[in-house]
């Protein structure tokens, strides 16, 4: 217990830290940038339809076009980029507890980051959707026409939008609580991975290695032939493709399946954080922290 109430309290320290950070009001910029070019035309095209969007297609639509699941990489990236926080006031910190349970509070602030920060998104999305929305779980004639209507899509420039696979085969809240959780469990790959390679090296090198990691997901669809072997198997090991909501096949569960994905993300951060609390013993982390 008192190894979980150290590691706790590095969390909080680490939490109350970003909230006040420049980088923190940085990154809500993003969130504008999101209603400017993802939200607001969903919106706009409801007005000239006449015809209401439902509050969780925003949302969704932020997890479906390939571009921007890789730009959400990137904010997360910028998110972690300084973990493990290493500053003076975790010296006493760290002579107080063992590195373990020092590391375990890097672990849990990750992880708690990961799912409040795309709690806010989801908070934002649906706030400034509420007035023009509607909550029955369904989906709106916009989003309907939109993901049935590919000419309609090239034609009023519209790349944030819910494809027919997601429309035909699920519901907007299951595809909200999916988009969430695959979301979440993303960001928590990439602030462990971030966590993993700054213990022993530079910050430079996280962000050469997290883009690596996102570039190959992004890349595997170079491959036309989707039965590809080589591009089958950079699909499988890629947490981008994961993490988007329509590469997902939600008709049979053997496949390509959000019931998957969850197995793949748990099991690959749980190997991302077992590999840094073993590494942890072997580092000098004070002297690190009074240079």
């Amino acid at each position: 217990m008192r190894s979980l109430r150290s590691a706790w309290q590095v969390c909080l320290h680490n939490l109350i830290r970003l909230l006040t950070s420049s980088r923190f009001f940085v990154l809500l910029l993003s969130s504008f940038a999101a209603y400017a070019y993802v939200i607001l035309p969903l919106v706009d095209l409801g007005k000239e339809m006449n015809e209401p969007i439902n509050a969780l297609e925003p949302f969704i639509a932020l997890g479906n076009p390939r571009l921007l699941v890789f730009l959400y990489g990137a904010v997360i990236m910028l998110l972690f980029c300084d973990v493990p926080i290493m500053e003076d006031s975790h010296n006493s910190l760290i002579i107080r507890m063992s590195r373990r349970s020092w590391l375990g509070g890097q672990i849990f602030y990750i992880v708690l980051t990961s799912f409040l920060w795309v709690g806010m998104i989801f908070l934002f999305t649906v706030l400034v959707v509420a007035p023009r929305s509607f909550w029955a779980n369904e989906w709106s004639y916009v989003i309907n026409t939109l993901a049935y209507n590919r000419g309609l899509k090239i034609q009023i420039h519209i790349w944030a939008y819910v494809n027919a696979n997601i429309v035909s085969n699920i519901t907007p809240w299951a595809a909200a609580l999916h988009n969430y959780l695959l979301l979440s469990l993303y960001a928590v790959c990439i602030g462990l991975l971030v966590l993993l390679v700054n213990l022993r090296h530079t910050r430079a090198l996280s962000v050469i290695v997290v883009l690596a990691v996102n570039i190959e997901g992004y890349m595997a669809m170079a491959f036309v032939d989707e039965n590809h072997p080589l591009r089958i198997f950079l699909t499988w090991i890629a947490p981008f493709h994961h993490a988007w909501l329509d590469q997902h096949n939600f008709t049979n569960r053997w496949g390509f399946s959000p019931a998957a994905s969850y197995a793949f993300f748990l099991l690959l951060n749980t190997v991302l954080a077992l590999i840094a609390l073993a590494r942890v013993k072997r580092i000098d982390l004070l002297p690190d922290t009074r240079r």
